[in-house]
């Protein structure tokens, strides 16, 4: 989470101290403070209209058609299947 604080004295472009100046405060969040490791025993659940699953499909045709991925060709192209498979029995 962050948040802005106003800081009383000097600006920083005129060191004039007319005005406050602003600065930005982070606070880890609590899903910072644990890692999450990605495995195949703890599956995502994710729930995507037709639309939304389109769009997916869209958009990694047009990472693999530009070539962006090139270490994960295959798992891209797995993941294309998969979501191609969702959209026909969607049909």
């Amino acid at each position: 989470m962050s948040s802005l604080e106003a800081e009383a004295g000097a600006s920083p472009a005129t060191g004039a101290a007319s005005r406050p100046g602003l600065r930005l405060v982070t606070t880890a969040s609590e899903h910072m403070e644990r890692a999450w490791v990605p495995s195949e025993e703890n599956p995502i659940e994710l729930k995507l209209g037709f639309r939304q699953l389109d769009l997916v499909y869209r958009s990694l045709e047009a990472v693999r058609t530009l070539g962006l991925v090139e270490r994960q060709d295959d798992l891209l192209t797995d993941t294309l299947e998969l979501i191609d498979a969702a959209l026909q029995g969607a049909v």
